[in-house]
Parts: C-alpha cells; structure tokens; sequence
C-alpha cells in the first residue's frame, strides 16, 4: 500500500483499484441487471400488465375511500325536476341517504366500483406509457413532451379502457341508484341480460367511451403536462417526490372534473333508462336540456369534483408511490 500525506487527495492506487474492480465484477456476476431499469429486463406485454395491475389496485383503493361522494353525485344526476336544472345539495343527498337508508348505503355498489376500477382504470392508466409510445410511433416529428401527446394518449387509453369495462360500469351505477341495492350484482345482471342479452351491459357505451377519453385525456394528461413543468422550471423546489405528486394530481383532478361533469350526467341518465325514454345520447341530451335547462348538465358537479379530485390524488399518488416499490419508472 502507498501512504498518502495528510491533507492530500483520497485517489486510489493500483492495489486498491484492483480490488474495487474485483468487487464490481463479483457484483455484476451476483446482480447482472443491478443498474438496469424494471422495464429494460421485463418482456413488454410482462411490462404492460404490470402497469395495469398497479393502476388498478390504485384506483381500487381510491374508489373506496371516495365512494359515498361518488354514490351521491349519481343521486343528484338522477334527480328530475321539471323546468329545474337544480338538484339537492350534495351534504342535503348525504345526509339524507345517511337517514333514511342507513349509513352503510353509502357504501353501495362498491364492489362494483372495485371491479370497475380493476378493469377500466387499470387499461385507462397501465396503457398510458404505450399509448404515447404509439403516437410517437406514428408521428416521429412529435416530442415525447408535447402536449398533443400526453392528451392524446390519454384520451385513447381511456376510450380502450371504457369500451372493455362498460359492463361493471353499467353494473355501478345500477346498484348507486335508488334502491339498487337490493338486487345486488348477480340481480342487475340477470335484468339486463333479460332486458337486452349481451348489448344490454353495453348501454350507454357511446357516451361512457367519450367520458373516459375526455376524462383520462385531462386527468392523466394534465398531471403529465403540469409534473414535466414544474420539474423543468421549479426542479429546485418540486423534485420528483410526494409533494410534486400532491400538487400535480389536486390540479389533475379539478380539470378531469370540469371536462367529465356534463358527459358524466349524460351517461348516467342513459345507463339508469331501464324505461327507455332516451333514443340515443343525442337524445338525451335534447330532452335534458329541453325539460331541465343547461344546468342540468352539471347536475352533481360539487360531488363529482369532491369526487374525483380525492380519488385522482389518492390514485395517481399511490400508483407513482407503487411503481416507485417495484422499480418502474415514474408517469
């Protein structure tokens, strides 16, 4: 070994190189993939199911937290006046539902919104990254950072989710309506297959297929958009961690409830029409509007924003939280 004087550089000298080498090499034999990313050594379909697990338990987590707020804005959606836009208040629905139906009723369908959340949110926010790999793909001139992108990814993640998920979702807001409760799951399920076979669980699909893209587009792609800037232009202050995720996804969650609330009323009106006093989504939109005024379209929207802007910061924070665990890179 060379001695060194006091004060000098700490620089290593060839035996001690050696044997730091030594340690890298039997290290690299130890853990071959010690340095590489999850993604670098996982088959991308592995990769890709992975992500939609995560996202799915996320959202599981969420919808369950949020789902009374949920339950209500169904309520209020469902609520008809004639010549009135206005429904009760969203601490009038709860409270009253919390009285009159007891104070685990607003805890119904959550195990439809559980499987829902599994299915749809998992697609919607697991094929996210592929998604933008996509448009990338057929627009090479596109940066991965464009807004264009991040809005178009998820207006295309959200529409595949809903399209396959429609089923739980037209369960969900069955068993959230009046009463629904009491048939439970298996009892919807077999009044909609008698009602219309298969195409039954897929009422409503055109405009539940147009919440989620316009949903997922403002939701995932404005946490996207607004994480990329504060960490380009305030890195100092929001590095990437839990209060930067806080941040983002409270902003996500007030746009996502903005640009959903009037496709979200539409929706749920057509989904509960076990009538069938609606032709279409045009149609309902004309007699909304016709016998209850424009408000009508933002019938429930305190409850949908009290909603949905915990349930996008629960969700988004623990799925960066989750795939931050099992060394996935973050959104």
């Amino acid at each position: 070994m060379t001695s060194r004087l006091p004060g000098a550089p700490a620089t290593l000298v060839p035996e001690d190189q050696a044997l730091v080498d030594m340690a890298h090499d039997i290290e690299a034999k130890i853990h071959p993939h010690s340095h590489d990313g999850l993604e670098d050594r996982l088959h991308p379909a592995q990769e890709v199911v992975l992500k939609m697990l995560l996202a799915g338990v996320s959202n599981s987590t969420s919808a369950f937290v949020t789902n009374p707020a949920d339950l209500v804005k169904v309520r209020q959606q469902l609520f008809v006046k004639q010549g009135s836009g206005l429904s009760p208040g969203f601490l009038h629905t709860l409270l009253g539902m919390a009285r009159q139906e007891g104070v685990l009723s607003l805890w119904n369908g959550v195990n439809a919104s559980i499987l829902r959340e599994m299915s749809y949110s998992g697609i919607r926010m697991g094929a996210y990254d592929g998604m933008k790999s996509l448009i990338l793909d057929a627009a090479p001139s596109l940066d991965a950072q464009d807004v264009s992108v991040k809005l178009g990814a998820g207006l295309l993640s959200g529409m595949l989710g809903s399209a396959i998920a429609n089923p739980a979702d037209l369960l969900k807001v069955r068993l959230q309506a009046v009463g629904g409760a009491q048939l439970g799951i298996t009892g919807h399920a077999r009044a909609i297959w008698r009602e219309a076979g298969i195409a039954g669980f897929y009422k409503a699909v055109v405009p539940t297929i147009l919440r989620a893209g316009v949903l997922t587009s403002s939701q995932l792609g404005s946490y996207d958009v607004a994480k990329h800037f504060v960490r380009s232009h305030y890195s100092h202050h929001f590095p990437e961690g839990i209060t930067t995720h806080l941040l983002c996804s409270g902003f996500a969650g007030f746009m996502c409830s903005v640009t959903s609330a009037p496709i979200d009323t539409i929706k749920v009106r057509m989904m509960n029409d076990s009538a069938r006093r609606f032709k279409g989504s045009a149609d309902c939109v004309y007699q909304l509007l016709r016998y209850e005024g424009p408000l009508a379209l933002y019938k429930g929207f305190f409850g949908c924003w009290i909603r949905l802007w915990p349930h996008t910061v629960i969700s988004l924070m623990l799925l960066e939280q989750l795939r931050k665990v099992v060394g996935l890179k973050p959104i």
